[in-house]
């Protein structure tokens, strides 16, 4: 119904001067003195001081109100059920030096501030619509601006819905005020008042005249099912909706329009997601349900499944078709495991306990429900210090109490710059600190903490942008070197229980680990942290930072910690086949948030509110079943699979897994034995193939489990003989030792048979073992030498066998060996630039639209070309070593419109440079001049494939230095995990495929944030940086 006809229906009800039903006009001609009007419009509650005047103008009478606080109130008694419209007219007119008129509806104890809309009348401005809350919602931008006495029309629609929130529009002289507004949070009140109050402090005075309440026009028969019935869940539990020992009991209430609805159902749908509309189609159980008398009923679920849900009721209606009237997630959990000890068996999660809404009985009661045993704090200077720099550790005193009563060990985080202690004036939380400054507020932590957290994590992830900071003339690396430093000399003075630990580097940051090896930052620390998971392969990142360590320290034992990252169980679980297992913690035990778009809002194990999902209710299997168990070894590779046994208190437990995704199910006779249990990564019950009687083999993230395998089994004598060789790095330049370990799980003296078969082209020392162990005893082989051909491919390679005990005999794989074969590698030069240069400036394409502006939101694509400035190259006289030629790459931007975020200039060859075979790594010198004066480059390879697909790969840190260095970039390969930044062109297989063309490079400006000495509104940025000796390495 549009403004107009509105109006109508009031007009022609004031002159007929009837009621429709509990509906009235009043036009404040039949009062005879103010006390006969506040008898109508003045409520008893009301002050005397509060109540609304009479008027008399030109023989004609009015409602006045004339100062803050001063307002008429009056009821009526009309439909105000699902689908019923309420409508509400009145004429205004206000004086010059009038403050504000609302005219509300609501509840018949309405106040000013409890009312389910507002109209609000402003002389001098634009009239608007303000919120149940009091927030504006809507100006009407399309009505006049409000003057002083003159008349309006004003009228406000209401369609009230106790059960699924009402809504109402706003008029001015036919003119709607913004759309149409909501109100939920009185949605239970029946609008059954309107008022007419004074607000501001103005001293005119606003007339009233012509005030009518009546029924609009119904659509009750219209609305569907949700909007006519009503239904109440119970409340959520202190930590969402947990429900044990497979049943699910909800009691509901139903209101509303029950006659409208046919039949209800209640159903559960299996979800995977994070959000209750995301489940599968189809229920898992349903089943009828009849509510009593008062609206009452049981909806009652009886053998479900571990796993999170969507709980549903649906009504049908007169077409049979169902709708949902209410929906919830909801999870089938375990009962809380018993948590390994903390000192022997790092099952950790990380929280934020100390953070955002600081619920700390959201953050570790889910902890210990999960079996977890470690959690991470974080200490942020810039928040916690007054401006004279004090400490405030009350709350985070409240954490470590609380955790050590759950028996939950805590490990501190340290990061952000108070503002005084910056080492750029005026910068942000990012920003490097005064080293001295530092050591003082070292001083004070590791003091307050001492005896209660005892591992504290210098900075956090220090490598990226969003916490780490560039000071000018200085590398961020070396600043954090320093910093590390200065913590563990200080940490020996102030206990030595006390272990620093650090980087926290993600898995592009193995240039920046590099840079804080060459500047000392492990020298005195052994506790090492990264971001990055800890799997097994030699090409892993974590392998690869280890190699690192090694070569810069021999001999030396690091403890290593994925103090983020950990979230994958199999990774998890294979850790422990580690010398030293990597003390892995998932991020994070709960979302920050419930918005759908971001990804901290839906990477929790439970959501904000508590309830579980699928993650952390496999967490809990894998911590009920393994958590404290000792690690015997690896078996099922000759089947294709990964798989790990475990010891606890004389029961083996088998957890197994599909690593490539080729093998998808696997027979395990055993397992059909009494007293072995066989269930997935959930803890239900494995499905076995009717037809091939296999199970299906999961991937990494979801383990499947077999409890109580027997000792004289197939499973436990593949996992009773292992080999240093599995998950090794070898040449073909140096024989590999492997030396094979065997372990007697019986209870009678038992002999081991194991024949071996070479790889093609190997040569072994020895193809055939044979031992005596005792019960309970390992015995370790002399080591049998691999000789690889030196024409060897690189890439794994398996050693297969024969193993013979206790009258059986399997199939064993050992493996994989990762061959890197050093000498099938070829320098390929792209340019030395004694013959000229070859490059230039082909136009640009914004390569960074899918990063996140400085709200959050994903950054809209820009014309990088109208804003690229001065760029160009040149060939030049090395700036250092005479007689010598180099390519200088001249380059800059002009400040955009919405201000400095990522940048991007691109220089391609004139012709791309084929590489011969796949390209492992780009090696090139780097010259910057004077730091301090320029702003920090990073630097993406340019390369496109066989198929057309183009790659930008990143990952050589930024470039921030002064003079010449070497600089390295990894290329995804056989050889190594390069970090790709993105894809695009044919589609693909997002794989390089050979043959593969170098086309040149992209020069990164990083977020204006992190440069501390970089004014944020500076209009433009000049750089240049020289290049020599451009090669890529590439495997034949």
């Amino acid at each position: 119904m549009n403004g107009h006809s509105l109006i109508a229906v009031a007009v022609v009800l004031a002159l007929s001067g009837l009621a429709s039903g509990g509906g009235w006009t009043d036009d404040f001609e039949s009062y005879s003195d103010a006390a006969a009007l506040r008898a109508v419009w003045g409520p008893e509650r009301f002050a005397a001081a509060h109540q609304p005047q009479l008027a008399r103008d030109a023989g004609s009478s009015y409602m006045a109100v004339s100062y803050n606080g001063n307002a008429g109130v009056r009821g009526f008694d009309l439909p105000a059920g699902p689908g019923d419209a309420i409508v509400i007219c009145a004429r205004v007119r206000g004086q010059a030096r009038a403050g504000t008129l609302r005219m509300s509806v609501g509840p018949e104890a309405m106040a000013w501030n409890r009312a389910q809309g507002h109209l609000v009348f402003t002389i001098g401005e634009r009239p608007s619509v303000v919120n149940e809350l009091g927030r504006i919602a809507a100006a009407g931008e399309d009505a006049p601006t409000i003057e002083a006495d003159r008349w309006y029309e004003l009228e406000l629609v209401v369609s009230p819905n106790p059960i699924r929130g009402g809504t109402y529009q706003a008029f001015v002289d036919g003119v709607e005020i913004g759309p149409t507004v909501g109100f939920d949070h009185f949605k239970a009140e029946v609008p059954a008042a309107v008022r007419f109050g004074y607000y501001g402090t103005g001293d005119g005075s606003f007339f009233i005249d012509d005030v009518s309440a009546a029924a609009g026009e119904s659509r009750r028969a219209e609305l569907p099912l949700r909007e006519r019935i009503g239904v109440e869940l119970p409340p959520p539990g202190p930590m969402g909706r947990w429900h044990h020992d497979n049943t699910i009991a909800m009691p509901l209430r139903f209101c509303g329009s029950m006659d409208a609805a046919k039949s209800l159902e209640a159903a559960l749908f299996i979800n995977h997601g994070n959000h209750a509309d995301e489940a599968e189609s189809e229920p898992i159980q349903e089943l009828m349900i009849t509510p009593d008398g008062s609206g009452r009923c049981m909806a009652t679920f009886e053998d479900v499944p571990f796993g999170m849900y969507t709980f549903r009721v649906l009504a049908a209606g007169e077409d049979r078709a169902y709708e949902v009237l209410a929906e919830d997630l909801v999870a089938m959990t375990h009962r809380t495991p018993s948590a390994a000890d903390p000192n022997a068996w790092v099952w950790g999660i990380d929280g934020h306990a100390d953070r955002n809404d600081r619920r700390i009985d959201l953050e570790l009661g889910p902890l210990t429900e999960a079996g977890a045993n470690w959690t991470r704090m974080e200490i942020l200077w810039r928040d916690i210090v007054d401006d004279s720099g004090e400490p405030d550790f009350s709350h985070h005193d409240k954490v470590v109490a609380e955790a050590s009563a759950r028996n939950i060990r805590v490990f501190a985080v340290l990061t952000t710059t108070a503002r005084h202690a910056t080492a750029v004036k005026d910068a942000g939380y990012g920003c490097p600190p005064k080293l001295d400054a530092y050591e003082q507020w070292l001083r004070k932590v590791f003091t307050h903490f001492a005896g209660r957290v005892d591992h504290f994590e210098i900075l956090n992830e220090p490598d990226g942008y969003s916490f780490w900071w560039f000071a000018p003339g200085s590398g961020r690396a070396a600043w954090q070197s320093e910093m590390i430093k200065i913590a563990a000399r200080v940490a020996r003075e102030v206990s030595p229980e006390i272990r620093v630990m650090g980087p926290s580097v993600t898995v592009i940051g193995r240039p920046y680990f590099q840079r804080l090896i060459d500047d000392g930052a492990f020298d005195e620390i052994d506790d090492i942290t990264h971001h990055a998971g800890g799997w097994r392969h030699p090409r892993d990142f974590h392998q690869q930072l280890r190699r690192m360590l090694a070569e810069r320290y021999p001999g030396r034992t690091f403890r290593w910690w994925s103090t983020e990252g950990g979230n994958w169980d199999g990774a998890m679980l294979a850790s422990f086949a580690e010398a030293e297992p990597v003390r892995l913690f998932k991020y994070t035990i709960r979302d920050k948030g419930s918005s759908r778009e971001s990804w901290e809002h839906n990477n929790g194990l439970v959501k904000l509110y508590g309830t579980p999902k699928e993650a952390f209710i496999g967490h809990q299997n894998m911590a009920r079943c393994f958590a404290g168990s000792r690690y015997v070894g690896r078996a099922l590779a000759a089947r294709g699979l990964e798989a790990y046994l475990f010891e606890r208190d004389g029961v083996l437990t088998l957890g197994f897994w599909s690593e490539d995704g080729q093998v998808r199910s696997i027979a395990l006779p055993e397992a059909a034995e009494q007293g072995v249990a066989a269930i997935d990564w959930l803890g239900n019950p494995l499905t076995v193939d009717a037809q091939t009687g296999e199970w299906p083999a999961p991937r990494r993230d979801r383990p499947s489990v077999v409890v109580g395998v027997g000792r004289p089994s197939d499973v436990a004598l593949d996992a009773s003989v292992n080999c240093s060789g599995d998950y090794a790095r070898a040449t073909p330049v140096k024989p590999v030792e492997l030396v094979f370990a065997f372990e007697n799980l019986l209870d009678a003296s038992q002999r081991y048979e194991l024949e071996l078969v070479p790889p093609a082209g190997w040569a072994l020392s020895h193809e055939r073992l044979a031992v005596e162990v005792e019960p309970g005893a390992v015995v370790r082989s002399a080591p049998v030498l691999a000789e690889i051909p030196h024409d060897s491919d690189s890439g794994d390679v398996w050693i297969d066998g024969v193993l013979s005990a206790n009258g059986r005999r399997i199939a064993k794989r050992f493996g994989p060996i990762w061959v890197v074969n050093e000498l099938r590698l070829r320098h390929v030069m792209v340019d030395d630039f004694e013959n000229g240069g070859r490059w230039a400036y082909p136009g640009q394409v914004d390569v960074h639209t899918a990063q996140l502006d400085a709200d959050g939101n994903v950054r809209s694509e820009r014309d990088l070309s109208a804003l690229v400035a001065e760029n160009g190259f040149s060939v030049v006289s090395d700036p250092v070593y005479a007689g010598k030629s180099a390519g200088r790459f001249d380059f800059g931007w002009t400040r955009p419109a919405d201000g400095w975020g990522w940048m991007a200039c691109t220089f391609e060859l004139a012709e791309p440079a084929t590489l011969p075979g796949e390209p492992v790594e780009l090696r090139m010198k780097v010259f910057m001049p004077e730091c301090e004066r320029q702003y920090p480059t990073t630097l993406l390879a340019k390369l496109e494939d066989a198929e057309g697909e183009v790659f930008l790969i990143e990952g050589g840190g930024e470039i921030y230095w002064r003079g010449w260095r070497q600089f390295r970039l990894t290329i995804p390969s056989r050889l190594g995990d390069g970090y790709v930044h993105s894809v695009w062109g044919a589609a693909g297989n997002r794989r390089l495929d050979p043959p593969v063309r170098f086309r040149g490079l992209v020069f990164n400006q990083p977020p204006n944030g992190a440069i501390t000495h970089f004014p944020a509104d500076q209009p433009a940025t000049r750089a240049w940086l020289a290049f020599d000796d451009i090669e890529i390495v590439c495997h034949e």
